[in-house]
């Protein structure tokens, strides 16, 4: 081969490169939102995008006591902050709106955890998805009364599995173990609410895609972020998420349970349930098969009252027998 066909296929391979690294221009929802680590909490600016929430990283760290370092494009996570004494500091309140950022691909590092992801970048300062955060540090990530609960560095969520009820959903951010008999398979699995998205901010994920209208007067749009794990099937079976809008057995797929975000019930606080609305979502849907030991992080999208203060999903309910069902809080 010529040394000049050479020096140009290896100029491409560099200017791909270049450009795989090139951050890209997003619309994303900014807010202040308060943030407690480790019994202190501070407001402080968070994203919202697609619906992601994505937090300051070296806020974070410094609020944490963790270092926050950079190394051949590489975000390294450290596990102490010895080298530094930056102290964290709250920010003025800002009520939701939309501002121009850049996203951009990044490998990160930290606590024997290694990945790439797409991480926000606003006035100079790195927003990481929570969760990689919260899996970074090995930390529990939890919601209480809208604010974002950062635990004990080290402490894992513990699994939550007693009975609910109207009176006593799960809370946000804790994980139920739940059994549930879907047409002639039984399996159980763990689930937890990651996070709840109301109003504005829930309209400024959907309003995305254009067929979505916006919420009729007095209602409004929630967007739900479920953590499922299944734990067990029966007949080593699958369950299918989003296959259908009433759950029940598939036809189709031998040893399937299928179930989807609409098989998780609205209810308002005086117990009321809401009906039922197709909006179409701009990313992942509770949607997909799953099988004993994998998960599933994904979204529903729900219309409930604007004034309603404290909504609740219940889920696995047999309404022919009237037995069995788990209450989980939004709110």
């Amino acid at each position: 081969m010529k040394k000049g066909a050479v020096a140009l296929i290896v100029s491409l391979m560099l200017m791909t490169i270049v450009f795989a690294k090139e951050p890209t221009k997003v619309s994303v929802v900014i807010k202040t939102q308060t943030i407690q680590c480790n019994g202190e909490a501070q407001k402080k600016l968070v994203i919202q995008h697609r619906g992601t929430t994505y937090v300051p990283l070296r806020e974070l760290g410094n609020m944490l006591k963790v270092s926050v370092s950079y190394k051949d494009d590489t975000i390294i996570v450290g596990s102490s902050q010895a080298a530094t004494s930056v102290q964290s500091t709250e920010v003025a309140e800002l009520k939701a709106h939309i501002v121009q950022a850049e996203m951009k691909y990044q490998h990160y590092q930290g606590n024997n955890v290694m990945g790439a992801e797409n991480m926000i970048i606003y006035n100079g300062t790195t927003y990481m998805p929570l969760r990689t955060f919260g899996k970074i540090v090995d930390t529990d990530i939890s919601y209480e009364n809208g604010n974002i609960i950062i635990g004990t560095v080290g402490k894992k969520d513990k699994e939550l599995n007693q009975s609910t009820n109207q009176t006593k959903p799960v809370p946000l951010g804790t994980e139920q173990l739940v059994t549930v008999k879907s047409g002639l398979k039984e399996y159980s699995a763990k689930i937890k609410i990651n996070e709840v998205l109301r109003g504005d901010e829930a309209w400024s994920v959907l309003e995305e895609i254009s067929s979505n209208k916006p919420a009729q007067e007095g209602k409004e749009y929630v967007l739900v972020n479920f953590l499922v794990e299944v734990v067990s099937v029966q007949d080593e079976g699958v369950v299918s998420f989003g296959t259908s809008l009433s759950g029940g057995e598939s036809t189709n797929m031998k040893g399937t349970v299928s179930i989807s975000y609409h098989d998780f019930i609205p209810y308002n606080s005086q117990n009321a349930r809401y009906e039922s609305e197709y909006v179409k979502m701009p990313y992942t849907a509770l949607q997909g098969r799953v099988k004993a030991g994998d998960q599933l992080d994904a979204w529903g999208v729900y219309v409930i009252d604007e004034k309603d203060t404290a909504p609740k999903l219940l889920f696995g309910y047999n309404f022919s027998t009237a037995t069995g069902g788990t209450w989980f809080s939004l709110s």
